[in-house]
Order: structure tokens, then sequence, then C-alpha cells
């Protein structure tokens, strides 16, 4: 099965990996289906058996707006020189009710 994800191994030649990973029927991310997301942890002290944290995922809808007002805010912070700036800034408003970044 493929999943995209990512993946944070501080011990791995890359540390992060983040991109469709091939994983087994038993891997936790194999059970995920359409839109949820999930946080998987495995770390010494739990043993075989990761800490797993799984819920719906923010779904088009969502993505889409956000992605859209990322675009929009790099626009707008063009100005004179015509590159985007991505300074973190402050919430600023809601499109059709989805918070927007």
């Amino acid at each position: 099965l493929l999943r995209y994800l990512a993946v944070i191994d501080p011990s791995a030649h890359r540390p992060l990996r983040v991109g469709p990973e091939e994983v087994e029927p038993s891997h936790p991310a194999a059970a995920l289906r359409g839109t949820e997301a999930m946080v998987s942890l495995t770390t010494e002290r739990c043993g075989d058996v990761p800490v797993v944290v799984r819920g719906p995922g923010a779904g088009g809808a969502v993505t889409a707006s956000g992605v859209l007002a990322d675009i929009l805010r790099a626009l707008g912070d063009a100005g004179a020189s015509g590159r985007p700036s991505f300074r973190g800034r402050e919430p600023r408003t809601t499109f059709e009710g989805q918070y927007l970044r």
C-alpha cells in the first residue's frame, strides 16, 4: 500500500522524509480512508505498539481555501519588488466559514 507520509527518524541518513511511502498492511496508516489524518509515534519507551491519534482531515474545501488564502497573501505582499513575502502574520479573516491563515 502507498500512503503519503511525513516520517521523522533522527537515526536515519535522511532524518525527515515527506512523500509517498510503501507501508505494510499492519502499519497504522494502512487503515486510513478518504481524508482521514493521523499522527503515529513509535518510541523506545512505547515498544512495538505506537501511540496513534487519528481523526478527520481537513478535506478538499478547507485545504483549497487555505491554498487560495496563501496565494492571495503572497500576491498582496509582493508590492513594488514583485516578490512575495511569506512573513508570519496574525490571522486575518474567514472565507465561507473556514479559517484562513
